[in-house]
């Protein structure tokens, strides 16, 4: 397995904090994703996150297109020293939105790739300010490993190779791009988080292949027993 954790920035040490060692490597970060569009149902179950050890709770894309910043906020508020993540997918105005999630409780917020440059430069800037963080979501780019480059030099925190419900139809998984994955975490020197159809099952291929994050949603938001699904990643990748 080919990981580099020679990332740096005082804003980046604060969010990923200390990694639990197992069988001498660092254990990736899990992040769960709540793309419900319901309220009480994401708070329900990130309680059962924070009690299972989850080590960041998103607030996915649909909850806070549906209930806005006050998501977030209600989450930060539950989630206390755990980390919360707004999927805010921003694409333009990328210092506003970073400091309405940033104001409501986030930790790390997210800019897609698509993006201009000044997006991510500017939202970088401001989550610095306020000792957060910026993943950039690599959905749906091109040439992705050119843009993870660009993108790194622009200061992000984190990147993060995603594929996107509607292309798990037809393209499965993001663990079946594992020969991307390793390219990027073996070039880049941030670190790399991988979601979209992670489950028990593959969760350790895309470990493997260099993701230092683990992105879980609807295996684990789905699952009639939340708390067990979220074991069974835990004891996936160690």
């Amino acid at each position: 397995m080919i990981i580099n954790y020679a990332y740096k920035g005082t804003a980046l040490a604060k969010d990923m904090g200390p990694f639990t060692c197992t069988w001498g490597m660092p254990r990736p970060k899990i992040q769960v994703a709540l793309d419900t569009t319901c309220i009480s149902e994401a708070l329900l179950i990130a309680r059962s996150m924070v009690d299972g050890g989850a080590d960041w709770i998103e607030a996915g894309t649909p909850l806070i297109k549906s209930q806005g910043m006050e998501a977030v906020r209600r989450l930060a508020e539950m989630c206390g020293e755990r980390g919360v993540v707004a999927d805010m997918k921003t694409m333009d105005a990328g210092r506003l939105e970073a400091e309405m999630a940033i104001d409501a409780g986030a930790k790390v917020v997210t800019v897609c790739g698509l993006a201009d440059d000044v997006t991510i430069s500017e939202a970088v800037k401001v989550a610095e300010q306020h000792g957060a963080s910026v993943m950039v979501d690599l959905i749906n780019t091109k040439d992705t490993l050119a843009r993870a480059l660009e993108i790194q030099s622009l200061g992000a925190h984190y990147l993060y190779i995603h594929s996107g419900l509607d292309a798990q139809t037809r393209d499965g998984s993001i663990a079946g791009k594992d020969q991307l994955m390793r390219r990027l975490s073996s070039t880049l020197k941030i670190p790399v988080g991988a979601g979209g159809g992670i489950t028990a099952a593959n969760a350790r291929r895309a470990v493997d292949a260099g993701a230092s994050i683990i992105v879980v949603g609807s295996f684990i938001t789905k699952s009639k027993d939340p708390a067990a699904a979220l074991r069974s990643i835990q004891d996936a990748v160690g």
